[in-house]
């Protein structure tokens, strides 16, 4: 090759990359992974005096938030079409991730009832994907274990213990 072949070469390799750097294309990530912090409850009835709802502070084993959540069902049932007393809650999750910002709606949230009595299979309890909790018999304890469905730290998720009297 001759001499000033490679000297084209070199000339032409320099300025493209000189002009890729300079017009290239920048990395953005749209889908950051957000680590679910922690969450925090609190409880929506149709009247405030259906139930009492207060906060048992930080388990030190799990470091989740513990809650006591007491159902006067025998006061304030109500009826559906089909005759059957009910009492209806909703559970609202508050989520807080790693980077300090606060979830919206798009965080998907798993509810699952924990107790030695299956009282949704005996029909006395229904809880629903997006956190309404049917009461349909007392008095019954069990507890409500609120997890995110995806990534998250140590200590993210919540306990409630839920009497109905």
């Amino acid at each position: 090759m001759k001499k000033s072949t490679v000297i084209i070469i070199l000339i032409v390799y320099l300025a493209s990359i000189v002009v890729i750097g300079f017009f290239g294309m920048k990395v953005k990530v749209y889908d950051k992974v957000k680590y679910v912090q922690s969450i925090e409850m609190s409880v929506q009835a149709e009247q405030e005096e259906m139930f009492e709802f207060t906060s048992m502070g930080v388990d030190a084993n799990t470091q989740n938030h513990r809650y006591k959540l007491t159902i006067y069902f025998s006061s304030y049932h109500l009826q559906d079409s089909q005759g059957n007393s009910y009492l209806p809650v909703i559970l609202i999750p508050h989520i807080t991730y790693d980077t300090g910002d606060v979830a919206g709606e798009s965080e998907s949230i798993v509810y699952k009832i924990v107790s030695n009595t299956d009282y949704e299979g005996m029909g006395k309890v229904s809880l629903s994907k997006r956190g309404e909790l049917r009461c349909f018999d007392s008095p019954m304890v069990f507890n409500v274990f609120v997890s995110p469905e995806k990534s998250s730290l140590v200590g993210s998720s919540a306990m409630i213990e839920v009497w109905v009297v």
